[in-house]
């Protein structure tokens, strides 16, 4: 009948339906194998030079940071989120593509079912075991081209609305779309109207809103699963996902030390940590391992993985863990180079930090002097990264949420900071604890290089030179911390 209809050519491929009992409208969805076997395969045929971009988390806090910087506007901002209804399914497919959307569908028992003969639809009976094929007529779960098609107009309305509230509000407002979900952001007066002209401009070109998770702005909000509280400006991972994430963070590590896993299931972890890099900034790049896995055995249903990316997980896993999820939305944008610095140094005699006029300084326990100068199995680029992690676990909960520049004058710990990783394992470790105790705090980490004549302070700290440090110039009143943070000191014994 379907070649009687549409001839030769016409692709059957299989198909399934993912349920998702806590969805709020559509529950069953229907998706297409359109990456099946052989010559069913729709996507191996499908060539989209359309660069799909969206807003996604880290683009969305972005641009939520340039509403805050206007003066006055974190006091007033507001948050409205829109979610197109069923957005694939209200896109046709052209007319010549739809013999390649056969989907073959098995009659388990006897029964009446819908069929439509190409004008009407009615019912027609059928036999167990009876080979039946529908042809989809919208934009199915599935096919490649799907998303860049449904982009390719949500993008445009996003930037309509964009145009509009420029117009209109001088910039006191935003909108960011990802796929069919939309988040406005401004004043309270520029969210409405930039809704108002969103859900305008959706009704009219067929694509109308979900009623069913209809919103007002308000002072919170959630845009792609992470809650948001502009009154208090933070960011947070919801309890339940993370409760979820470690679980199964947990699961898959003990499963992955004994063998190999799906790669299925090395996708979905992927994406639950793509996903939390939405408030851990700083963990975007312990995934990284995970997704070059992914990407070097795409013909692989069964994956190893090697200890390093077994320690990424770890990494998340404990970061998970050990905190509340919520993390501070810091407004201000990078500082210039003379604020916002933390000094650190290290050499023979000890280690040495300050942070405006707060200094702290201490000599090398034994056992790690003897490592270091009698058994030379520590540099002293190992010891400059302790100096580091000690700065930011001692002053973690004061520079919550905001933006540091490191300062070092050992070029190789720069380096490592730069690039959050290392292949000697001492320093592996030392950066993990760094960058989890940042993520904890939701603190950015940069770090550069700085001259040892630019660095003073530091550096007769860490010589135990306190008569030159007292003599140096000093823009803050000084004041010394009294119970220093010295816990990354056990890594250098056992990374």
């Amino acid at each position: 009948e379907a070649t009687a209809r549409f001839g030769p050519g016409i692709i059957v491929s299989s198909a399934f339906i993912v349920r998702r009992a806590t969805a709020v409208s559509t529950k069953n969805r229907l998706v297409h194998n359109a990456s099946g076997p052989g010559a069913s395969s729709i996507n191996a045929a499908i060539t989209d030079d359309y660069k799909v971009q969206l807003d996604h988390s880290r683009v969305f806090q972005q641009r939520l940071r340039t509403q805050l910087q206007r003066a006055g506007a974190h006091q007033q901002l507001h948050l409205c989120v829109a979610d197109i209804s069923k957005a694939y399914r209200r896109f046709g497919m052209r007319h010549t593509d739809v013999p390649m959307l056969g989907l073959r569908c098995d009659a388990a028992r006897r029964r009446s079912v819908p069929y439509f003969d190409g004008k009407l639809l009615r019912e027609r009976a059928v036999h167990a075991g009876e080979l039946l094929v529908y042809f989809d007529t919208r934009l199915p779960f599935g096919a490649s081209s799907s998303v860049s098609s449904c982009v390719r107009v949500t993008c445009f309305v996003r930037d309509l609305v964009r145009e509009l509230l420029q117009a209109h509000r001088s910039g006191t407002g935003d909108v960011c779309a990802y796929i069919d979900d939309f988040g406005a952001f401004g004043t309270l007066d520029a969210v409405q109207d930039g809704v108002r002209s969103l859900r305008d401009i959706l009704t009219r070109i067929g694509c109308p809103e979900n009623a069913a998770k209809l919103d007002t702005p308000s002072r919170t909000g959630t845009f792609l699963g992470l809650d948001y509280d502009l009154l208090a400006l933070t960011v947070s991972l919801p309890a339940g996902k993370k409760a979820k994430y470690v679980n199964h963070l947990q699961s898959f590590l003990a499963r992955a030390h004994t063998g190999p896993i799906r790669r299925s299931e090395l996708q979905s972890i992927v994406g639950k940590l793509v996903h939390a890099c939405g408030v851990f900034a700083v963990g975007t790049i312990f995934y990284q391992r995970l997704l070059a896995n992914l990407r070097t055995h795409r013909r692989q249903k069964d994956i190893t993985l090697r200890r390093p990316a077994l320690d990424d997980i770890r990494w998340w896993l404990y970061l998970l863990q050990h905190t509340s999820g919520t993390v501070p939305l810091d407004p201000a944008p990078w500082k210039r180079e003379s604020e916002h610095r933390i000094y650190t140094d290290a050499s023979g005699w000890g280690w040495g930090c300050c942070y405006k006029g707060q200094w702290m300084q201490g000599p090398w326990p034994p056992a790690i002097r003897q490592q270091a100068y009698d058994q030379k199995t520590l540099s002293i680029s190992d010891l400059e990264l302790v100096a580091l992690n000690i700065a930011l676990e001692t002053w973690g909960d004061a520079l919550a949420g905001q933006r540091l520049n490191l300062r070092c004058d050992n070029s190789a710990s720069v380096a490592n900071v730069t690039a959050q990783a290392s292949s000697i394992p001492r320093r592996a470790a030392l950066l993990r604890r760094l960058f989890v105790i940042a993520a904890m705090h939701g603190i950015q980490i940069r770090s550069t290089y700085i001259n040892t004549k630019r660095n003073e302070h530091a550096d007769a700290l860490s010589r135990n030179d306190l008569t030159r440090f007292f003599s140096l110039p000093q823009d803050y009143p000084l004041q010394r911390v009294r119970s220093p943070r010295l816990d990354a000191f056990g890594l250098l014994l056992d990374p």
